[in-house]
């Protein structure tokens, strides 16, 4: 008697009978870049005063390098014992664009070569089987990076100090015991959603290509110019830094190069920049209000006239996006302009930085200042653009490039010179008949 084996689940079959090397390959790349990302931050942060040993500086390395995916990385320093304590607690809210954009490009090409691999014209199911495993794998690594990512260290006797510009996030020299963590979730979120957006670029674009041309191929100039935009930027970012930051600021600066650069072409195009705060306490100390500082083209609030200089960054955007999208027609100019305005309005929004301090007091110590330990006493400051002001700023330096540009490339044909009509040449009249010898001695005769 024969028993059939039954069939196992299909969710089963995708983890057991699939082939994962080329979805482990292609998070291979992107993975070794946080490693090493990491490790030179490491590094960088011993400094000249740092004391701190390796392995609680790459614990706050990593932490700071998974804020690339969206996710807060924090800190808490505690003073004193179970009776008598507190706590100052710091969350910071970045997005290090280096990071994020070279994961990026490493994450495409390893999707483009696993997709090369496949039949030219795969099954829908095939490619979202295909597509899922390599954005599995990208969650599952961020998560593991997440839970080593972050220390917990106690001073024992001396105050050991953390070298390098970010000594004033993580106080370690300033407190008994020194907790520093990593949003987890937020970062795996963030690292779940770009993947997928990668994936469905790479594993779709045939697809989309047939079903959706005219639209694709906006997108594509879209991208291309924000993407000569954001370099651009940049690189204006990395002189400005490395001309008027000391050595250890600008190494530290690389990480959110395109962040400085962005801020810098928003300025430029007229948005508002600067800090915002928002702070928060008892009655009795009056922290309930708001400082806010911000400067514009327009009004620059005392600062020097320097910044007006970012209004080139502006027309160069404009520029690239004319030029990225003149062959294309009135409705595909359209389609690119709206494709960059939320691209480029994303991008700007996204380049800032949130960060809230406050302070934890338990037992006597809220009691010794009149404070209810209950409720908060902290601040929140946002550094970075506007919202409002981005979305109108980008909206007329988009409708600059995308329709006033393109004029400046269209080549018209140039008129032929007018030539004065040439007089016809004159041509001898030619003999019908030419007469023989023998019929002009006739004509001789006969006149005799």
């Amino acid at each position: 008697m024969v028993v059939e084996a039954k069939p196992r689940p299909a969710v089963l079959r995708w983890f057991t009978e699939a082939d994962w090397r080329p979805a482990l390959r292609a998070v291979a790349a992107p993975t070794a870049l946080l490693l090493v990302v990491a490790l030179l931050l490491s590094f960088g942060l011993a400094g000249e005063r740092g004391t701190l040993g390796f392995g609680t500086r790459f614990g706050v390395a990593l932490a700071v390098v998974l804020t690339a995916f969206g996710g807060p990385v924090g800190s808490r320093m505690e003073i004193g014992d179970e009776k008598f304590s507190s706590a100052l607690v710091n969350q910071m809210w970045v997005l290090p664009m280096t990071v994020t954009l070279l994961w990026a490009v490493l994450f495409g090409y390893g999707l483009r070569a696993a997709r090369r691999r496949l039949a030219p014209e795969p099954t829908i199911r095939r490619l979202l089987a295909e597509a899922g495993r390599p954005v599995l794998l990208t969650v599952v690594v961020t998560a593991a990076l997440g839970l080593l990512a972050g220390v917990e260290h106690h001073n024992s006797g001396r105050r050991e100090e953390l070298g390098g510009p970010m000594d004033w996030l993580f106080q370690f020299a300033f407190a008994d015991h020194v907790t520093v963590s990593v949003g987890t979730a937020w970062s795996a979120l963030g690292s779940a959603v770009l993947a997928t957006a990668l994936a469905a670029g790479v594993y779709g674009a045939d697809r989309l290509r047939g079903a959706l041309g005219d639209w694709t191929a906006s997108a594509a100039a879209a991208a291309r110019a924000l993407s000569l935009t954001v370099a651009l930027a940049t690189v204006v970012a990395l002189v400005l830094t490395a001309s008027l930051m000391p050595l250890e600021v600008t190494l530290l600066g690389l990480l959110v190069l395109p962040n400085l650069g962005l801020n810098l072409l928003g300025f430029g195009s007229g948005a508002t920049a600067g800090l915002w705060q928002e702070r928060s306490g008892p009655a009795e100390f009056d922290l309930r209000d708001e400082l806010d500082q911000n400067f514009s083209l327009f009004d620059l609030a005392g600062q020097t006239g320097h910044w007006r200089w970012t209004v080139l960054l502006a027309l160069a955007a404009a520029l690239l996006l004319g030029r990225a999208v003149r062959r294309l027609d009135l409705a595909g100019r359209i389609r690119a302009a709206g494709f960059y305005w939320i691209g480029a309005s994303l991008l700007m929004l996204l380049s800032g930085m949130t960060q809230w301090s406050g302070a934890d007091l338990r037992g006597t110590a809220g009691e010794a200042f009149g404070i209810d330990p209950a409720e908060p006493v902290g601040a929140q400051a946002s550094i970075g653009l506007a919202l409002l002001s981005v979305l109108a700023a980008n909206l007329v330096w988009t409708a600059v490039g995308a329709f006033a540009v393109p004029l400046l490339f269209r080549r018209e044909p140039l008129p032929l010179p007018v030539l004065p009509p040439e007089a016809p040449s004159v041509v001898p009249p030619q003999p019908t008949h030419v007469p023989f010898a023998g019929e002009v001695l006739d004509s001789h005769t006969t006149d005799r």
